[in-house]
């Protein structure tokens, strides 16, 4: 008999903001290539049914303000709404319990779960279904999700994340699994208090066989390209590196990535204009990049919880440079892989270096 699996995704292909979704469609694809059968039930603005390589996805329009996918659209009243209705939702416990009836799974394994909550937890332990939890952002302990406020990355829960995340925590504890994207993560819920009645705990085992090394730039008539890839926005840091990048050495910089039309994406459109040693591609695909670049700077000011980009940085043969937030480092093999810098004083010696 088939083990079957629902998987609890706030989206799911081909409705995409970053790389989570991307990772749960993986995760999903390789359930159903092992032979179980694997459902994924995510947010939608319609209802519809769809098996997409051999995955059954539900799209499902949840009772709520609006669909996280719009979320940018919205207004800062609306978003706190928004998240008031996280904590109890009467309407969206019906869906949720009624759609795990009917499919009767083995297994419930829930990603990001914005927009559904975690009472699918209270209902899943009621059903007597098992639960597992994937961490891949600080949802659970941040009211923002990013562990970031007056622009600086938090190293702990405040006491407005606290009393807004009771239920949350309190949830935590019907859960029987738990798995971190990087030790980081796995760690900050941990420490937090949450899951405290684990079966087992674990973190994704981030490692990585390079056959790369470090080289130095020994011709000086050719500039060494550096690059960034990601979404322009001010936990990712970008502004910040080209304020304090020291352009006076002999590189090149090429950025790859969606700017918004706000402050943030305004100053970076300033910062880029009339410099010549800045390479502007906007959004391209990822092996155009790529072959651009001869090193990732990935100049994170939030603690990422593990990016994506890493990896596809090792998989196109590149070393990363990195700050030291979050789970990136866990990644990096100092002078083998890449390196980790402190501040931007760090970065810039680094750059010296290797130009």
């Amino acid at each position: 008999m088939k083990n079957k699996i629902v998987i609890f995704s706030t989206l799911y292909h081909p409705f995409e903001i970053g790389g989570a979704e991307r990772s749960t469609k993986l995760i999903a694809e390789e359930f159903a290539r092992q032979g179980k059968e694997v459902h994924v039930v995510c947010t939608s603005d319609h209802n519809k049914k769809e098996i997409i390589n051999n995955v059954t996805v539900h799209y499902m329009k949840f009772k709520h303000i609006f669909w996280r996918f719009k979320s940018k659209e919205k207004n800062v009243f609306q978003k706190i709404l928004w998240r008031l209705l996280e904590i109890y939702n009467p309407s969206n416990d019906r869906i949720i319990k009624s759609i795990l009836k009917q499919i009767n799974p083995d297994l419930v394994f829930t990603n990001n779960i914005a927009g559904m909550g975690t009472r699918i937890w209270k209902i899943a332990k009621t059903l007597k279904i098992p639960i597992l939890h994937t961490a891949r952002d600080y949802y659970l302990i941040c009211a923002r999700s990013g562990m970031y406020k007056n622009k600086k990355a938090c190293n702990s829960q405040c006491f407005e994340c606290k009393i807004y995340n009771l239920n949350k925590k309190k949830h935590s504890h019907l859960v029987d699994y738990f798995v971190g994207v990087s030790d980081f993560v796995k760690n900050i819920h941990i420490k937090s208090g949450y899951f405290k009645n684990l079966k087992n705990s674990g973190f994704v085992n981030n490692i990585f066989s390079t056959n790369f090394k470090i080289k130095h730039n020994y011709t000086v008539l050719k500039p060494v390209r550096f690059g960034f890839i990601g979404y322009i926005r001010e936990t990712k840091g970008i502004n910040q590196l080209l304020e304090n990048l020291d352009f006076n050495l002999n590189l090149e910089f090429v950025i790859a990535g969606k700017s918004s039309e706000d402050k943030y994406g305004k100053k970076f459109k300033k910062l880029i204009k009339n410099n010549s040693k800045i390479r502007y591609l906007g959004y391209v695909n990822p092996n155009e990049f790529f072959k651009e670049i001869d090193y990732l700077i990935h100049p994170a000011v939030w603690h990422e919880p593990f990016p994506r980009s890493l990896i596809e940085a090792f998989s196109y043969g590149k070393p990363v440079i990195a700050s030291k937030f979050g789970g990136t480092s866990e990644a990096i093999t100092n002078q083998v892989n890449g390196f980790v810098y402190n501040d931007y004083n760090n970065l810039n010696s680094i750059l010296k270096v290797l130009t």
